[in-house]
């Protein structure tokens, strides 16, 4: 619903960015655990944009290089999460 895509992506704005990679073995580690899905959106500029929701209310995004995470709520989260899934 409208709804539920207006908190996510409120939500994504707001969450500060997760650090990821601090210590990079334990960031492999962590990225490998838990279920992650792939959303793929399309702009009205016609650009596709590449979102990863990953288990725990986390979002990835990557902005040319480098990628980041953050983690909101997972009341909002779950409810993207499993929809993507279905």
């Amino acid at each position: 619903s409208d709804e539920v895509w207006d908190a996510f992506w409120r939500s994504t704005n707001e969450a500060p960015v997760v650090d990821t990679w601090s210590d990079v073995i334990e960031a492999e580690k962590w990225y490998r655990e838990g279920k992650i899905v792939h959303l793929y959106l399309q702009m009205e500029d016609g650009t596709v944009n590449h979102i990863r929701l990953k288990e725990g209310g986390y979002v990835g995004y990557t902005i040319t290089q480098d990628s980041f995470w953050v983690k909101i709520p997972l009341d909002v989260f779950d409810q993207v999460f499993e929809k993507v899934q279905e």
